[in-house]
């Protein structure tokens, strides 16, 4: 599954690794919850193999923040800030549960990096932002970032 999970990850080049990694991880999600173990013989065995496509997203994704060299030359990002600043209602949004899981992956493995770049570039946005403009999502992403 991994050399599956990589090697897809290369074949667009206008959606960076990151962006296919978090569709990956939501699809995965998604499949699970239909998934019925008491209605099917191999539903555990299902749930199992989706657990392990998500533990890959979840990892890949946080190395293609923080190592994009990893990933060839495909398109790079190096923080978190476009998808958090999007308007809540759009579909590319990062869901807590993959803040949640990416934060307990990389815990310990490089996660204060994405944040700071992340909070360095939303406190960017911000400054860059005149009075009357619409400065809420820069703020409640500033707000979300410290409550979680």
């Amino acid at each position: 599954m991994e050399p599956a999970i990589l090697g897809r990850t290369a074949l667009d080049d206008n959606q960076t690794p990151f962006h296919y990694l978090l569709g990956a991880w939501k699809r995965a999600v998604e499949m699970a919850r239909n998934i019925r173990p008491d209605r099917d013989k191999q539903g555990n065995a299902k749930l199992e193999i989706l657990k392990e496509c998500r533990r890959l997203c979840i990892s890949y994704a946080g190395l293609s923040l923080m190592m994009p060299d990893m990933f060839g030359d495909a398109p790079r990002e190096t923080d978190l800030c476009s998808y958090l600043l999007q308007d809540v209602f759009t579909e590319v949004k990062l869901p807590e549960e993959f803040l949640n899981e990416l934060a307990i992956r990389f815990t310990d493995d490089g996660l204060i990096e994405v944040i700071g770049s992340t909070i360095t570039g939303i406190s960017e946005e911000i400054a860059s932002l005149k009075f009357n403009e619409n400065f809420r999502s820069a703020v409640r992403v500033v707000d979300y970032m410290i409550v979680f």
